[in-house]
């Protein structure tokens, strides 16, 4: 929401293009992995997953393997490795119906613009300049 109005950002999100090495595995925190690699973002990534949690989710914005991803390693720049896993009940999640109100499609950079416009102020109300610290 900016002020009175409500948008609904919308654009792609990459997904990373995998290449499978089914003949590199190795165990992590206890789970058979294998490798995959990808060039993504502008960096060359590694990753090991496991088909023994099948969900295609990762850290950041990698994902979509057929198994959850263990450990992540970028040359030079960051190395993730799952140190646990945690399995418990949890209670049901609810969700908020979207389509309650009505919302105007907008991409995130003129979102974020349009949210960062001082100019934009709800009706009846005033601005208050920024006062100068002498």
């Amino acid at each position: 929401q900016v002020w009175d109005s409500y948008y609904k950002i919308t654009e792609d999100i990459p997904t990373p293009e995998w290449v499978i090495h089914e003949d590199s595995t190795r165990s992590v925190i206890g789970f058979n992995c294998t490798m995959a690699t990808t060039h993504f973002r502008g960096r060359d990534w590694k990753v090991w997953f496991s088909e023994e949690i099948p969900l295609p989710l990762g850290p950041w914005k990698l994902g979509g393997l057929p198994g959850l991803i263990l450990a992540a390693h970028c040359d030079g720049f960051l190395d993730i490795i799952a140190s646990n896993i945690k399995r418990e009940q949890l209670s049901p999640v609810k969700f908020y119906n979207f389509w309650e109100k009505k919302y105007k499609d907008i991409d995130r950079l003129s979102y974020l613009k349009k949210a960062s416009d001082p100019t934009i102020y709800p009706k009846n109300t005033t601005m208050i300049p920024k006062m100068e610290l002498e």
